[in-house]
């Protein structure tokens, strides 16, 4: 079986390695999936640079999320439903970018083979976490504005739409100016091209309403725009710490306007779900994937051999274009 793994960590195209391993016995509760591809995700590079809120001790293997089939079962009836089916791969310790995966039953999840490969790829972990921040943890009502950094990435841009369907507007940071149009395509009501030099004011000056919603996967200063422009009785929520910079927050703002800050982090959150829960919330996903709200990425697709190449191609601009290593791509709708 060949895997991707890293032995230290640091950058991810210097310290991981292809290997082959053999096939061990599955552990008890275990399925093995053989797996047709999975994404390059930001939490993936940041699990081999040992950035991620999970800590590990090398060597460990990467990869959170992928889709697959399973071929074997130590896991009694569960076990026995899920042989043969299509699912997606939810990894908590790593190992989706591998010819298999050999991960508890209660991680996988059925989907149907009418997705395209990168839907299937892709189909849980961001969906998941967009849904859950503005429906479950914010839960913005119909009308009211949500303010996003990072708008542009793969959670941004499934804001956007989720705000369009469910009917809250949003206010969405950019980098480039060539996004705005991209994004207001996609559902955003406002966009604003971030400089470098913004403060709180300038921001208030383009808001058209005050704004009680807030989300940031950056920190720093980005994170901190976010959260110190939302008006009285805001809601912010930190979902990443891709600057790997602190949140700077003045406490007179959150005591003269009764601010709340939280931190969202998609593992936790479903280990706190009972078995009825999780099905109901994949049963709403897969509603919104039916009903198209979720916008299928468009992906570029690399061989698991040309990792090097998949993982440079994701640390620069792919244009929101997701990154998929594919190891089995002929039987992947089978």
């Amino acid at each position: 079986m060949s895997h991707l793994q890293f032995d230290d960590h640091g950058t991810p195209g210097s310290v991981l390695h292809l290997i082959e391993t053999p096939a061990q016995p599955l552990a008890d509760g275990h399925v093995r999936v053989q797996m047709h591809a999975a994404p390059i995700n930001p939490s993936d590079l940041l699990h081999v640079r040992g950035e991620y809120g999970a800590e590990v001790t090398p060597p460990a293997q990467v990869g959170f999320e992928g889709v697959g089939v399973v071929t074997e079962s130590n896991a009694g009836l569960l076990g026995s439903f899920l042989k043969s089916k299509r699912v997606a791969v939810l990894s908590r310790t790593g190992g989706t970018w591998a010819e298999t995966c050999d991960v508890p039953a209660k991680s996988v999840i059925p989907i149907p083979r009418s997705l395209s490969l990168q839907a299937a790829a892709t189909f849980f972990i961001n969906p998941a976490t967009a849904y859950i921040m503005v429906k479950r943890v914010l839960d913005v009502p119909r009308g009211e504005w949500l303010l996003q950094s990072a708008a542009n990435s793969a959670v941004g841009r499934m804001v956007i739409q989720l705000g369009r369907h469910y009917g809250f507007r949003t206010a969405n940071l950019v980098r480039h100016a060539e996004q705005e149009e991209q994004l207001r395509q996609l559902g955003a009501d406002q966009t604003y091209v971030l400089n470098g030099s913004e403060d709180v004011s300038a921001l208030h000056e383009w808001l058209e309403d005050e704004v009680r919603f807030g989300l940031d996967p950056v920190g720093g200063s980005i994170g901190s725009l976010v959260a110190g422009s939302l008006g009285v009785g805001g809601r912010f929520v930190s979902y990443g710490s891709l600057s790997n910079e602190p949140l700077a927050i003045d406490p007179r703002i959150l005591l003269s306007r009764s601010h709340t800050l939280t931190g969202f982090w998609l593992g936790p959150y479903m280990d706190q779900l009972s078995l009825l829960q999780k099905i109901a919330l994949i049963q709403t996903l897969k509603g919104l994937h039916k009903r198209g709200v979720f916008e299928i990425p468009e992906a570029i697709s690399f061989p698991l051999a040309s990792y090097l190449e998949a993982i440079a191609t994701a640390e620069s601009s792919t244009g929101g274009r997701k990154v998929l290593l594919v190891m089995d791509e002929a039987n992947a709708n089978c």
